[in-house]
């Protein structure tokens, strides 16, 4: 075994040559002295030649094994390390399905002549009960031209007497309500409600009374709902502006076709209310047979503006027509018949496209 001056000796040597074997690095020199510099004193350990050689000795195996593998990390090597940690799957979260509403009854539907249009009937079971009674909406549908409400009052005593409003009013129209069975009811508003974004319309609507015709007897309350619904679209149909009638002058204002019906309005100058007539403007199939007759006629200025039926302006006549769309395709005719002449608009009715 070397004596300790031998050892010493050998450990100089090596020393002394290490630097030119393994580069210094000043990042680990710099950090080694950092820590020595803030490492708290303590009392000196009584020096010996051993203790020191020891010491060197494991300073010099320390820096030489951080130089390696600085080396070994230069040279494009990679450190060996794990992929990461493999992901869990996330929990299913189950998702309750909404109950689908209750349809409307198919002898309703067939009251209204909607049985084809089912898929355009809006469920909506909403209820409101006033005065010991309950009336639900089972279903709406809505177009431009009309409102169908598909109603049920229990226990059972009339047809509601409903009142329509949407985001820009009332909808001032007139309309007809028939029962179906003694709970069911359907009711029909000639003008259609006016929508707002993505032809959605938002309707308030209020029922007063619960009216039996064939007793006569009502009971008053107060019912209010509050829908939102769709609004189908219509098909614009083109007709000149104006067309002579006889003596009479014809101004078209709306012609277009809904799922539901054909709808007109036009005014009719020269025609007082009265002469309006079953037959002065009809639906005429491809045949020649009038398959939908009767329109409502009003005048075109508020009456406080009429002093007499010799006014001229009691001789204008705004017609509303509305007649159950035909469910054949083909080529229809309006015909208008007064003043002493005839004219016909062609009106072509194509398949309904399929349902939502």
């Amino acid at each position: 075994m070397p004596a300790d001056l031998e050892l010493e000796q050998r450990i100089r040597r090596v020393g002394e040559a290490y630097p030119d074997a393994v580069p210094p690095t000043p990042e680990l020199e710099r950090r080694i002295m950092a820590r020595i510099a803030i490492a708290p004193a303590q009392a000196a350990p009584r020096p010996t030649l051993r203790r020191d050689l020891a010491l060197a000795a494991a300073f010099l195996l320390f820096v030489g094994t951080v130089a390696l593998g600085v080396n070994y990390i230069k040279v494009g090597q990679q450190p060996a390390h794990q992929g990461p940690a493999p992901v869990s799957p996330s929990p299913t979260v189950a998702v309750a399905t909404p109950t689908p509403l209750p349809p409307v009854p198919a002898a309703d539907l067939a009251a209204a002549r909607m049985t084809d249009l089912a898929s355009l009937v809006t469920p909506v079971n909403v209820s409101a009960t006033d005065s010991g009674h309950t009336i639900t909406i089972m279903g709406a549908y809505a177009d431009p031209a009309r409102i169908v409400l598909f109603s049920r009052v229990e226990p059972k005593i009339g047809t509601p007497n409903f009142m329509i409003y949407d985001d820009y009013g009332f909808i001032n129209a007139g309309g007809s309500d028939f029962g179906v069975t003694p709970t069911d009811s359907v009711s029909i508003l000639e003008g259609g409600p006016r929508p707002g974004t993505k032809g959605i319309a938002h309707l308030a609507i209020s029922v007063t009374s619960l009216w039996d015709y064939r007793t006569n007897r009502g009971l008053e309350g107060k019912w209010s709902f509050t829908l939102a619904l769709k609004v189908q679209p219509s098909i614009p149909i083109a007709a000149p502006k104006q067309f002579p009638l006889g003596r009479w002058k014809g101004n078209i204002e709306i012609f277009e076709v809904t799922p539901t019906v054909v709808h007109l309005q036009a005014v009719i100058n020269g025609a007082s209310n009265p002469e309006i007539g079953l037959n002065t403007i009809t639906l005429v199939d491809p045949a020649g047979k009038i398959i939908g007759q009767g329109c409502g006629a009003g005048i075109t200025v508020p009456k406080t503006a009429i002093n007499s039926p010799n006014s001229p302006l009691y001789h204008n006549a705004r017609v509303y027509c509305e007649f159950a769309r035909p469910s054949t395709p083909g080529t229809y005719r309006i015909r208008f018949q007064g003043g002493g002449g005839v004219f016909v608009l062609p009106l072509t009715i194509d398949a309904l496209p399929p349902g939502p």
